[in-house]
């Protein structure tokens, strides 16, 4: 039987990817969707011809269509929160509280003090009885899912060998009129690095991802950052060096506001070869079979999805499958661990590119 959920926030993310990824799931049924306000949430609704999901919302008041009131259903068992960075902590508190499972999205929280409370208060949770089991708290890092980022992190297994060097380079422009760029809380971010956190800590937990495959986590990390675009303030460029446990060194190049120059890629090096990510292209350049110093190059195109199906697969998977274990991409620890890289590559950014330990 499919698990009940529920889908909190309506906006761009919430109706491009969670929605649609929640009706592939054969082991999940939605049951509501709320939103701050009505009007929001019926829109989705009617969009998408869901007739058997309720609506709730803050504004207007109304008796039985409040978050408290979906969250006390018995026939929902998990939500799905994709609502403003600065509203995550409490409605995962809530949903917990409430008995819920929960998958929300990243970042843990705006900061790393308050991700490191929120954690803290739900893994004091853990120790409960079994009568009362706490539900399932995962944290959506889509990049860990993206089939290209998993295939490559696949061939870097294969390919062995100690890691060289890696570099990952984000070039592109954020439009003021692109519809991200459009919503008031990215506008008027109340949160640190503006779309560097709310975007760029994808490639942070991709790079980590990818970093892993060679046993190596980065420890040591240093950066300058500037504002190239008024509209994206606090800051949207940083070019960052990173160093891991191994001393290998590499870069890390993040700006959302080049205009002319769209780059998307990351690669990583080992002694036996090297994976680049190029956009929806893998490219893997290792050692011809024949000894010769020879190199070879094999090239695999993907379709440029967004991996959110295969995230919310192994979510509903953790939690409707006895004994199952949560997937280690999407722990609250994995998501501590990438939030605290990018803080600290912002912290040096503010502090003249002094360079910063990971830890």
């Amino acid at each position: 039987m499919a698990i009940g959920i529920a889908l909190l926030g309506a906006g761009i993310w919430a109706r491009e990817q969670h929605l649609p990824a929640i009706a592939a799931c054969p082991d999940l049924s939605l049951k509501a969707i709320y939103s701050r306000s009505q009007a929001s949430v019926n829109t989705v609704i009617a969009a998408h011809q869901l007739k058997d999901v309720t609506a709730y919302f803050d504004s207007p008041t109304t008796r039985g269509h409040s978050l408290a009131d979906l969250l006390a259903r018995d026939d929902i068992h998990a939500v799905v929160i994709a609502l403003p960075i600065l509203q995550l902590p409490a409605a995962i508190q809530l949903a917990i509280t409430a008995g819920k499972h929960v998958l929300s999205e990243k970042p843990v929280g705006k900061d790393v003090m308050t991700a490191r409370n929120l954690i803290g208060w739900y893994e004091r949770r853990l120790p409960l009885s079994r009568s009362a089991p706490v539900p399932v708290w995962c944290v959506g890092e889509n990049f860990r899912f993206i089939d290209r980022i998993v295939f490559a992190r696949q061939k870097l297994l294969e390919l062995g060998g100690d890691l060289q060097t890696f570099r990952c380079t984000v070039l592109c422009m954020m439009d003021p009129n692109d519809k991200f760029c459009k919503t008031e809380w990215r506008s008027k971010p109340g949160f640190q690095g503006g779309y560097l956190l709310d975007a760029g800590i994808h490639f942070i937990a991709m790079l980590r991802y990818l970093l892993a495959a060679t046993g190596q986590e980065i420890q040591h990390v240093a950066a300058f950052t500037s504002l190239q675009q008024p509209h994206l303030a606090p800051v949207d460029t940083l070019s960052g060096s990173l160093r891991t446990a191994n001393g290998c060194t590499g870069t890390l190049q993040l700006s959302f506001g080049t205009p002319w120059k769209t780059v998307i890629q990351t690669e990583v090096v080992t002694s036996r070869g090297a994976v680049l990510i190029d956009f929806a292209d893998v490219i893997v350049t290792s050692a011809l079979d024949d000894g010769s110093q020879q190199a070879k190059t094999d090239k695999s195109s993907f379709d440029f999805g967004f991996g959110v199906e295969d995230e919310v697969r192994a979510f509903a998977k953790g939690i409707s499958q006895p004994g199952s274990a949560v997937d280690p991409r999407c722990t609250p620890r994995e998501a501590l661990k990438d939030l605290v890289i990018l803080q600290k590559l912002l912290e040096s950014g503010q502090n003249n590119g002094d360079g910063r330990a990971v830890c």
